[in-house]
C-alpha cells in the first residue's frame, strides 16, 4: 500500500518522492479502475445489484441495515454504494410523492410533438400554476416528447390543453393505476 503525506517539500527531493507515491498510486487505481467518460468503471457483480434493487425500493434504509439485506457489513456496503455513486450508477436519492394525497387527482401522459422554436414557449407552458411535471422524456420520431404529469382536477388538464394546443400537437392519455412490478 502506498501512503503519501502531503506536507510542505523542504527540497526537491523529497518533492520528488511525493510525486513518484502519486504515480504508483495512480498506476494502482488505474489497474483496479478505469475512467470512462468521468466515472469510474468496473464490473458490477450480483451484490451491486441488490445493493441497487434495495435502495430503489428504500432509499432511506441505513447502511446497516442494507447491509443485513446483502449480507454485508455496514462499512462494506457504505464503500460499495460509495463506488456505485463514482461510477455514475447511483445518481439521487428521491421520494415518491402520493400525488392524489396530495391534491394532484389527475395524474397524465402527454405525447407532445414540437418544432424546436416551439421548445420556449412549451416550456413555459409547463411551468404554469396548477400542474406539476413529473418527468419529461424525448423519444425517437418526429420531434416526439412524453411529459408525465399531475393536475388538481380536470379543470385544470383542460386548461393546460387550452394553453398548449396553440403552441403544438398535444396527445392525451390519463393514468388509471400505477402498475409496480410490472403486475400486469
Amino acid at each position: 500500500m502506498v501512503s503519501i503525506e502531503f506536507l510542505c517539500a523542504p527540497n526537491a527531493r523529497h518533492m520528488m518522492e511525493v510525486f513518484c507515491a502519486l504515480s504508483k498510486l495512480h498506476i494502482l487505481l488505474k489497474k483496479y479502475l478505469v475512467t470512462d467518460g468521468g466515472y469510474m468503471k468496473r464490473n458490477i457483480d450480483e451484490t451491486d445489484k441488490k445493493i441497487i434493487t434495495c435502495l430503489r425500493n428504500n432509499a432511506r434504509m441505513t447502511m446497516k441495515e442494507l447491509g443485513e439485506q446483502v449480507f454485508l457489513t455496514g462499512q462494506a456496503v457504505k464503500n460499495r454504494v460509495e463506488q456505485l455513486e463514482d461510477m455514475g450508477i447511483l445518481k439521487r436519492y428521491t421520494i415518491n410523492i402520493d400525488c392524489p394525497v396530495f391534491g394532484y387527482k389527475i395524474h397524465a401522459v402527454l405525447r407532445v410533438q414540437m418544432k424546436k422554436e416551439q421548445k420556449k414557449a412549451v416550456k413555459e407552458c409547463c411551468q404554469g400554476e396548477g400542474w406539476h411535471v413529473l418527468h419529461c422524456y424525448q423519444t425517437t420520431g418526429e420531434n416526439d416528447y412524453y411529459f408525465d404529469i399531475v393536475f388538481r382536477d380536470m379543470e385544470e388538464l383542460n386548461l393546460f390543453l387550452s394553453r398548449m394546443e396553440p403552441i403544438c400537437d398535444c396527445e392525451v392519455h390519463i393514468v388509471i393505476k400505477e402498475l409496480h412490478d410490472f403486475e400486469i
